[in-house]
């Protein structure tokens, strides 16, 4: 298995995860201070925050399935089919330095001196 094959399917996953868990802990926080200064100032809001509050808890599930399909649909087609676009670069890129190293014989580094 390649680098970029453990990249896209191995670490992306976890990427998303670690998204996931972000973002929850934001909104998490966010409804917290929104209740705390909310109720501190007018503490006859308690229900309508209340209310606000797990309404806007929701989001973490709306958000896991939204990133769950970017990830899955988007994010590892592009870094699928970037790898195909640039790998016949890479090899396009790097052939002629193979092909001059190859031509050179002799125990010196000569070559790789001048070269670079």
């Amino acid at each position: 298995m390649t680098n970029w094959t453990k990249a896209v399917h191995r670490k992306l996953p976890v990427l998303r995860g670690d998204y996931d868990k972000q973002t929850e802990e934001v909104i998490e926080r966010f409804v917290q201070k929104v209740t705390f200064e909310a109720l501190y100032i007018c503490p006859q809001l308690s229900d309508a925050i209340g209310l606000w509050g797990e309404s806007s808890l929701r989001t973490k599930g709306i958000l896991h399935n939204n990133s769950r399909r970017i990830f899955e649909e988007f994010i590892t087609e592009v870094a699928t089919n970037a790898h195909k676009q640039v790998k016949p670069e890479v090899v396009d890129s790097w052939t002629p330095i193979y092909k001059a190293c190859a031509e050179e014989s002799g125990q010196s580094n000569h070559f790789v001196k001048e070269s670079f």
